[in-house]
This record gives C-alpha cells, structure tokens and sequence, in this order.
C-alpha cells in the first residue's frame, strides 16, 4: 500500500509544491518518499510516491520503479504476484525484486495495458511508456484503492487522495453542493450513484478502467473488465458449497501474502467469523484480531466473539466505544478524509484502524463485500421470496422466516415479506427515510429511484448494485482513508474476481434457504466456523448506536451544530432542525441524518480554508 501522486502537462510545478505534496502522502507511505521528473520535448511528468513496505522490504523495490523503457508508480497489492512471476520468468524476463511492483511493470512490458487481466487483487498505478509516449493510469476491478485525477487543458493531475491533486494544481477547488444537499437528502447510498465526487473538478478513474493519455493531453477511457452477469451454471448445492470454500480459502491465501505481520478485524457474525476459522484451521496462519465493543446491547458482540477467540486461539484486542472526543476526532478524520464521513460505521473503523497502528501492524484484513456477496442483508429475504414462481417452496420459505428472521427485524419496513410479491417495483427502502427528511431540507428534492438494471433477477438486481454502485464503493473508500491515515493497509478476500463471478452465475434460490442468509457461505462453513454463529439470524458487524459516539444534547456539539452564520443552513430549516432537540431520545434514522448534518457542515468549513 502506498501513496500515488503526478502530473502531466505543459507547466512546471514548483519545488515547494512538490516538497507539500509528498508531506501530505507521509500517511500513506512512511517507509520512503520519492520523486521523478522527466522532460519529454515541451511536457514535463512528475511522479510522486510514498512507500508503505509490505512485499520485499528492501530499498531495490522503493518507487518510481524503473526497467526498460517503462516508469511505475503503484500503490495496492497483487495478491497473485508469485504465480504471474513464474509465467514471465518462462517468457524470459528476469527479475532483480521479489516484489510485486516488478511483477506488475513486467507484465506491462510483455502484455501492455492488458497486464491487468492477469492480475488477481487491489491497485491503483500510472506508468510511462517513454517509447510509446503514452501514460496509462488504471484502476483494479471493484475499486478497492483510489486515483482521482483533474484535467485542465492539456494539463492532468491525479493522486490517490483529493488533497494531493489540491496541493499540485495549486488552486481552490469548487464544491460540489448538489453532492451534499443528495447526500442529506438520501445518505451514504445515494454517494456512488453517480461519478460526481464533492468537488466539481475532480473525476475518479472508474474501478475496471484504464485511461490511456497520449501526448497532445488526450485521453482515451478503456473498460477493461465487463462480467458476463447473465450465465447461468447448473450446478448443485454440494458442488456450489465447495467450490466456493475452495474459492474463499484460495483467496485468503493470497490475501494474507506479506512480509510483516498481519492482523485481522473480527466481530461478532459470519463474515469474519469464517475469514479467521479458515485462516487459523485450514491455513495455520498466526495473526492477532481486533473487535469493536458497544455497550448498547442491539450492537453487543462480545459474546460471539470471545467464542471465535476461544474456538481459534488467537490474540483479541477488545476496543470499547466512547463518546470521548468525538467531535475533535470528526474534525480530523474529515479534514483528512476532504469530505462528510459516510456513515458512524466508518468512524468506529477510524477508532479501530488507530488501536491496531498502535501495535505496529500495517496490515489488516476484513470482511467487506460479504453481505453483498452472499445476500447478507434484510431487504435481500423480501427481494428472494418474490422471485420463486414455486408457490409450496415459497410458502415453506416464508414460514421459515416468520419463525426464525422477523423476531429479530427492528425495521417495520423489512417485516413485511410480501411487499416485492404484491409490488416488485417498490424498491425506495433504499431511501425509505427520504419524505420525512425532505421537511428540515430548505429546497426540496423529488424522490427519484436510481437502481440499474444489471439483472433479470430482482435480489441479483439488488446485490449487483450495492456493489458497483451503493454500498461497496464508499465503505472502501472510507475503509481506504481510514486505514492509510493510520499507515495501514486494509484488505478483503471477498472482493475476489473468481469468487463474484462464481456466485452471480449460479441459481439465486441458493443464496437464501430454510430462512438463512447468506446460506452458501453458511453451509460451506459448517464443521470450521463455531457453532454459536453459524446459524445465528440476528444481523452483526461493526455497527454501533450513533449516540454511543456523539450524545447530541452535549453542550459543546449543540453550540457547533447551531451556529445559525453557518452555510449548512443554506440546505436545511434551521428552527425545524433546532426543533428535533427538544427529543431526549432519537431514533436511528434521525440520529443518522444529524450526524449526516453534522458531518457536511465540518466539511464546509474545514475545505479550501
């Protein structure tokens, strides 16, 4: 993991713009900082990069990389490094690394930009081909690391974060107000639903994309990855349960590759549950765990996590919730982050990511994509019982989950299994809050369904979605920011090529059964992950109650929020929005929509100050 940063034009950039920008890439890259201009004729390339050791932790693998006639800047992991090594040693290249830097500019060399094909992992790199004159930036599959760029002209920068670009081009940037009033509007899943970022300049280089930029300041997009979604493989249940074991344990392995120590994230359900049962009881792999603890017992854990502890025997570092300077800490994490934090979820990872820095890991590996990969989520039943067209298989399914699943369902919304039977179209629980917060907004917004049709099947529909374009995205962009804050790399083996397409191209009836979710990954499970979680119904991950971090009748956060000069008043009705504190309690959805509130009005003030 690393910090990536360039330019590429017709101007000079200053010395001490340089110097600031490979400062602000000190997170992302203590290890080593280094930069590279080159003049080509009347342009000039500037690569800047920030070292993260984790694969070969000596100075030869430092960046930009040089061979031939190709310069690389990289950061990510290519978890398959070791096999397409093999392959090129066999084609006649040789190598002076072990790293997986030198792996990823030797495919370039032998296959071009089509070098990601082969690759199995998580990356962000630009790389000149001073033969060709051309500069290729790309972007792994799901878009698990960041590269934003901003083209001016002829002119391109790109980083790995906003700040680096900000600090380069040497101008303010425009926010993008549209981007918050929908963020208030709709919450973190309406964030990726378009390629608009929160500012107005700046792009990001779509996940399964390359940008070929050529000479003259042209840029060529290239969508390398396009998943045949539609397959169906007829296979049964024992070979589904299997292959997707074997899957999962492959990439964990790979997942797991590194030359320093590794620790995982562990709470309390089945996704991480079976990351670590494997690591430990299939892979033998030594590593410590680390778990959220809240105290609010609809998020309390620990009881299912100190019987994983038990069960494999590892190290477990419990990290208890505190409101203590949690608006101090906003204030950093979103200064840093350069826009609102998406969700409570993402601050308690920031809390988490800062523990484990203090025992020197700089790897961490965790769940993220399980529920979207496996049907892990609540609306995912109702979505699974619209689409059998067997009516005693439906109705057996149903009473399964009336026993089992609505006990545990808080949601009134999501107690009603027959609401994509009677209607398939009512998919707006996605912004299920949308009319009520519609009254505090002072331009009023109509609510417009967003989904993309990706599937004839309505729950594939669903989960196909949330991963390229609700959930996934931002939680691994904030997962991203969060880590590298703290000098860590954050990895997932469910975000895994293999794995995904296996799993879209088989029946969807597989996905949910005898009133389980995520039934695959449950049964494939069975005899490695500890019983009291296997089979467990209640929905756990690391979530916690707003108000066990921020108590909103706290004086000094009362006083911040209702500063009646600040510009978030430009978006909602400040006496409406002062109203709802005379509750003593909140509920979940209006707690949210205040730290959402919160969240941009920071963010307003502390960018282009």
């Amino acid at each position: 993991m690393c910090g990536v940063a360039g330019y590429f034009g017709s101007r000079e950039i200053e010395k001490s713009k340089i110097i600031k920008t490979l400062d602000l890439m000190k997170f992302r890259g203590p290890d080593n900082r280094e930069i590279k201009k080159i003049q080509i004729s009347q342009k000039t390339l500037y690569f800047l990069h920030s070292r993260l050791s984790i694969i070969d932790l000596e100075k030869r693998s430092n960046q930009p990389f040089e061979t031939d006639d190709l310069i690389l800047i990289f950061n990510g992991e290519i978890y398959n490094y070791l096999e397409i090594r093999k392959d090129l040693i066999k084609k006649g290249e040789k190598f002076k690394t072990n790293s997986d830097t030198e792996v990823l500019i030797k495919a370039y060399k032998i296959y071009g930009s089509k070098c990601v094909n082969h690759f199995e992992g998580m990356w962000s790199f630009a790389i000149y081909d001073k033969k060709k004159k051309i500069l290729t930036l790309s972007r792994d599959r799901f878009g698990e690391k960041p590269l934003f760029y901003l083209k001016k002209s002829s002119n391109l920068y790109f980083g790995s974060e906003i700040s680096f670009i900000k600090s380069l081009y040497q101008n303010n940037l425009k926010i993008n107000y549209d981007k918050i009033r929908d963020f208030l509007n709709y919450g973190y899943k309406s964030l990726k639903k378009d390629k608009n970022v929160f500012f107005k300049e700046i792009k990001e280089v779509e996940p399964g994309n390359n940008l070929i930029v050529n000479f003259d300041g042209s840029i060529k997009k290239f969508k390398y990855w396009n998943p045949n979604l539609k397959s169906i493989k007829k296979l049964n249940e024992k070979d589904i349960i299997n292959s997707s074991k074997n899957i999962l344990i492959d990439s964990i392995k790979k997942t797991a590759r590194s030359d320093v120590p590794v620790a995982f994230t562990l709470s309390g359900g089945i996704d991480s549950a079976s990351l670590v049962s494997l690591a430990a009881k299939k892979l033998n792999l030594k590593f410590s765990t680390y778990s959220v603890i809240d105290d609010d017992e609809r998020y309390n854990e620990a009881n299912n996590i100190n019987a994983i502890v038990k069960d494999i025997k590892c190290e477990n570092r419990q990290i208890k919730i505190t409101s203590k300077n949690t608006l101090e800490n906003l204030f950093e994490i979103i200064e840093y982050h350069q826009k609102p934090l998406a969700s409570i979820a993402q601050l308690n990872h920031y809390n988490l990511m800062k523990e484990i820095k203090k025992d020197s890991f700089k790897v961490c590996i965790n769940g993220t994509m399980a529920d979207e990969l496996y049907a892990g989520y609540l609306d995912h039943h109702l979505q699974y019982f619209s689409s059998f067209k067997d009516q005693k298989y439906k109705e057996k399914e149903i009473k399964f989950w009336e026993e089992n699943v609505l006990p545990t369902i808080r949601n009134p919304y999501f107690r009603k299994y027959d609401l994509y039977i009677k209607n398939p179209k009512a998919r707006h629980h996605i912004y299920d809050n949308h009319d009520f917060l519609n009254i505090f907004m002072k331009k009023k917004k109509k609510f417009k369904f967003l989904e993309k049709n990706l599937s004839d099947n309505l729950l594939k529909n669903r989960m196909l979605n949330e991963i390229f374009y609700e959930n996934t995205p931002q939680v691994l962009h904030d997962e991203d920011l969060n880590s590298m804050r703290c000098s860590i790399e954050n990895r997932s083996p469910f975000i895994n090529k293999r794995l995904f397409e296996f799993l879209f191209t088989i029946n969807p009836k597989f996905y949910i059964k005898n009133g389980y979710k995520k039934y695959i990954l449950r049964k494939s499970m069975e005899g490695i992950v500890h019983n009291k979680i296997l089979w467990e119904h209640k929905k756990w991950g690391f979530n916690s109650s707003v108000e066990s971090l921020l108590n909103f009748q706290d004086k000094k956060i009362k006083e911040y929020l209702f500063d009646k000069k600040s510009d978030i008043y430009d978006f909602i009705d400040y006496k409406k929005f002062q109203k709802l504190f005379s509750n003593k309690k909140f509920p979940n959805h209006l707690s949210k929509f205040i730290f959402n509130v919160l969240g941009c009005k920071i963010f307003m003030e502390k960018v282009n100050k």
